[in-house]
């Protein structure tokens, strides 16, 4: 009785570890399909045309280096500069760097009106919109903001928050060379992630959107020291489970160019904080649940 009672037991055991040994697999081979679809996914975000935006940044410093002496040079800004560009989500931001000795006898504002006049006259059928800080041009494929610069001392100064004068040094390199830092001891895949995110939160209702630069930011933080698995489908799961718990917390903008990143979302543990975590969690459990690996196909439909 004890003999077969033990083999019984055994038979068990053995079932159960085979069973457990199959589910592993098969949660393996799904993880490495999930993984080939976003690599695939990918390279769909990166389809984006360089050149192009070169292409009118020239036509650009062309119209305004006719009126405006000093031009030093229009410099990508944002998400073109630290390759984390997504067609459709990230702006394309270019400082229009002045020679000081030009620019200090004008305000960031009337250099803004100076851009918006001219690049009126030259592109009469394109949207062209003035903001606070910006000029913003619609072109049919790409949409650029153009912000008034000078470069002292190896920094840039651009605008103040009311665009009245110039703000303090920046310095344009700081959070650009941590990204790039971060990306390279995690395998170059924290740069891939942020787009697969940024596309992923993009898909979050217009008043729960994060900007490029607060992503980019989120997942400087989320990587910095992080020991999980470098996969594509890991990390990114790691990056929504941060960015839903670290939205509810001021993030402070190391260039310098204003006192944090986030100031849309308010004060800490503000409501719209709040609701943005929620709704970061939503879309985290659609994409995080590899049960099925068309739920994430249709995410990035």
């Amino acid at each position: 009785m004890s003999g077969s009672s033990g083999s019984s037991y055994r038979d068990v055991n053995t079932s159960s570890k085979i069973n457990t040994s199959q589910e592993a697999v098969s949660t393996s081979e799904l993880e490495m399909e999930i993984n080939k679809l976003l690599e695939e996914l990918l390279k769909h975000i990166n389809d984006r045309d360089v050149e192009a935006i070169r292409t009118h940044l020239n036509e650009i410093e062309k119209t305004l280096g006719k009126e405006i002496e000093g031009i030093e040079q229009i410099l990508f800004g944002g998400s073109l500069s630290k390759k984390t560009f997504v067609e459709g989500i990230s702006d394309v931001d270019a400082l229009v760097v002045i020679k000081p000795d030009i620019a200090s006898g004008l305000t960031p504002k009337e250099l803004q009106n100076k851009f918006y006049d001219l690049l009126l006259q030259r592109f009469p059928n394109t949207e062209i919109n003035k903001g606070i800080l910006a000029v913003t041009i619609k072109f049919y494929d790409y949409e650029i903001q153009l912000l008034p610069a000078i470069r002292e001392e190896g920094k840039i100064r651009i605008a103040s928050s009311k665009s009245l004068e110039w703000s303090q040094l920046i310095n344009t390199t700081a959070f650009t060379s941590k990204l790039t830092g971060i990306n390279k001891i995690n395998s170059n895949k924290v740069v891939p992630v942020i787009k697969l995110t940024k596309h992923l939160l993009g898909l979050l209702p217009e008043r729960y959107k994060l900007s490029g630069y607060h992503i980019e930011a989120l997942a400087v933080e989320a990587f910095n020291g992080y020991n999980g698995r470098i996969t594509l489908f890991d990390m990114t799961k790691h990056l929504l489970n941060i960015a839903e718990k670290r939205i509810l917390k001021p993030m402070i903008d190391i260039t310098g160019q204003s006192g944090n990143i986030d100031q849309y979302f308010g004060e800490k543990n503000s409501l719209h904080r709040q609701y943005a975590s929620k709704q970061i969690r939503a879309l985290n459990g659609k994409f995080s649940n590899p049960a099925t690996i068309n739920s994430i196909r249709t995410l990035f439909d």
